[in-house]
């Protein structure tokens, strides 16, 4: 009973962190920064939470009951979902990637065709699992293709991090990157583990992913939103250019010593007590330059 409280407390408070994050995101300062990662967390919402919740609470315990009509419905709603969403993580993954190449345009139009060709290979691997059975299709192919894209994710978001690292790109992208990568990574671990313990002979090798994947959303959910409500101060600071940063730097200097220069002029004091601006020898003199001359 208590496992189960702590799971469902998990999944509830991962709902409710999405809805938050989705509030902020419409913010219009937000909504213009971050619409990809808007447009992924409000179909998350939609599908996961508002979605399967409608169906899971429309049909209740029927479910259960395998080859009834409610248990169809629920099973392809799930997978149809998950599609969607598996989906959804590639190209958010993708709109990183054209970020993070926002200042480097070579090297996105080097990786574009990349991520193109990855879609249709997983696409094409994944069919290796198909059959012809409708039932089938849903039960192996999507389950296999969904697998497969996050897996693909998983690597493409940590080549997309040391990138990240190599273009010292703005922190609130490495946050979203980071936050993507502990909800990629989570799963996939736990599916070894269990992969493994299952292999031993361990039967309660389940758990494991019982609990870590909705741990694994909920600290996704958290990094993102403070990614995204964090002071930009910092991150202008960091954003800022080498040049920039130098240019800021450089002292003020007054208008004696803009002009001096230039005109080649040299300042002069007098007995100590006046000082003027004399030409130094051999400058073309203006006519209104007249030398000063210094009291006795």
């Amino acid at each position: 009973m208590g496992q189960v409280s702590l799971v469902n407390g998990l999944q509830y408070g991962g709902y409710a962190l999405e809805l938050a994050l989705l509030v902020l995101l419409l913010a219009p300062k937000r909504l213009r920064r971050f619409p990809a990662l808007c447009a992924y967390v409000a179909a998350l919402f939609g599908l996961d939470a508002l979605g399967r919740g409608w169906v899971l609470q429309h049909y209740g315990n029927s479910i259960a009951i395998v080859g009834s009509h409610a248990h169809r419905v629920y099973f392809y709603s799930y997978y149809l979902s998950d599609l969607v969403l598996a989906l959804g993580v590639f190209l958010l993954v993708c709109t990183f990637f054209r970020r993070a190449c926002r200042d480097h345009q070579k090297v996105w139009e080097f990786i574009r065709p990349i991520l193109s060709l990855v879609l249709v290979m997983v696409t094409i691997v994944s069919a290796v699992a198909l059959r012809t059975n409708f039932h089938q299709f849903f039960g192996r192919y999507v389950f296999e293709f969904n697998q497969d894209l996050y897996f693909v994710c998983l690597v493409l978001n940590t080549v997309l991090y040391l990138m990240l690292q190599r273009f010292k790109a703005g922190s609130d992208l490495n946050l979203l990157v980071c936050g993507l990568g502990v909800q990629l990574a989570g799963p996939a671990a736990g599916s070894a583990l269990a992969s493994l313990t299952y292999a031993s002979g361990h039967v309660r090798s389940g758990m494991v992913l019982k609990y870590l994947s909705p741990l694994c959303f909920v600290t996704m959910m958290g990094i993102w939103i403070y990614a995204i409500t964090r002071s930009q101060e910092a991150e202008h600071e960091g954003a800022e250019t080498p040049k920039a940063k130098s240019m800021r730097r450089r002292p003020q200097l007054s208008s004696r010593d803009l002009v001096s220069p230039a005109m080649g002029l040299r300042p002069m004091a007098g007995d100590g007590r006046n000082k003027g601006l004399v030409a130094n020898p051999g400058t073309l003199q203006a006519g209104y330059l007249q030398p000063l001359r210094t009291r006795v």
